[in-house]
């Protein structure tokens, strides 16, 4: 299915499906302070992982999840909440979470119906890599301090 055809379907089954839309975005750092990033198989570019909550399921434990779905990293160290967005490229009843954890795990290097890829990447080519809509919603938080206060 190509990107754009999927997105076109997806985001109207959620908006009438989904009264509000939540998901997760986690900034995971590894030990050499390179930021992790998931390539998917159904929309270009490079994204941060992470994806919906599930029906019930709290916050943490969904970015504890998808992390692992996607990269099959388990171990987070000090998962902690770093902001709140609204993404107004849905509608203004998509909100996603973001987190920020460390991890000395490697990655999982399979490929899958969902993930194309996985990398570690320096945080200083993040500007050049991210779509320019998630570099854009990144700036309802403090990006920068993500980093700042990461745990080593």
């Amino acid at each position: 299915m190509s990107s754009k055809l999927g997105l076109a379907l997806l985001h109207p089954y959620f908006f009438l499906t989904r009264g509000m839309t939540l998901g997760v975005r986690v900034f995971v750092q590894n030990s050499k302070g390179e930021i992790l990033l998931v390539k998917h198989s159904y929309v270009p570019g490079w994204h941060l992982p992470g994806g919906g909550v599930d029906h019930g399921e709290d916050v943490e434990t969904a970015a504890r999840r998808e992390v692992y779905e996607k990269t099959g990293i388990t171990d987070l160290i000090g998962l902690k909440f770093v902001g709140l967005i609204t993404n107004k490229t849905v509608s203004v009843r998509d909100h996603v979470a973001y987190f920020q954890a460390v991890t000395v795990e490697s990655l999982d290097d399979k490929i899958t119906l969902e993930i194309a890829g996985a990398r570690f990447v320096a945080k200083s080519q993040l500007n050049q890599i991210l779509p320019e809509e998630t570099l854009n919603s990144l700036k309802q938080i403090d990006f920068d301090q993500v980093f700042e206060n990461s745990v080593s």
